[in-house]
């Protein structure tokens, strides 16, 4: 299953099968963000699509925490969501050969652009789980023709990548 799964979307054959845009566009609906907690500092953050963020702990993820933090202050960014796990109806998922990959967080840009960033501590940075995502991202931002773009950030060394993917 793994393999087939691989090969329809890096195969010979991969671009006539595997699109993005066009009827496939996720829409966050504005009136239900089904959050299982709220963030204790929710009112740090200006540009986040709901009044309060999600999911989202500054002691327990605290390199996330500052991941968002970053986000919110870019100049490039009109808004941006904490991308809310297992909710496959009001969260931006892509399938992987087993589950689905729901993104840390998910910015729309002043130019338009969509920027999905994933955050991994370095502690699974090289696990095959993040291989396999991040192949998956770079292959959801390749096809969508300019519109899209995907980070995988590893590590606090690597939040200059989003201010730089933030003014495109």
């Amino acid at each position: 299953r793994r393999q087939a799964y691989q090969q329809a979307l890096f195969g010979k054959d991969s671009q006539t099968k595997v699109r993005v845009g066009g009827g496939y566009v996720f829409n966050y609906d504005p009136n239900n963000y089904p959050r299982r907690e709220v963030c204790p500092r929710s009112k740090d953050f200006t540009k986040h699509y709901y009044e309060h963020v999600g999911d989202l702990d500054d002691v327990v993820n605290r390199e996330e925490f500052m991941c968002a933090m970053l986000i919110d202050g870019q100049d490039g960014v009109e808004w941006w969501v904490r991308n809310l796990e297992r909710q496959p109806l009001h969260a931006f998922w892509l399938q992987t050969s087993t589950d689905k990959f729901y993104p840390d967080f998910v910015c729309k840009l002043k130019s338009g652009k969509i920027l999905v960033v994933e955050y991994k501590g370095g502690h699974l940075a090289t696990s095959d789980d993040t291989k396999e995502k991040e192949r998956l991202g770079n292959l959801w931002a390749e096809r969508s023709e300019g519109r899209c773009l995907f980070l995988m950030v590893r590590t606090p060394q690597e939040f200059g990548r989003i201010a730089d993917a933030s003014s495109k």
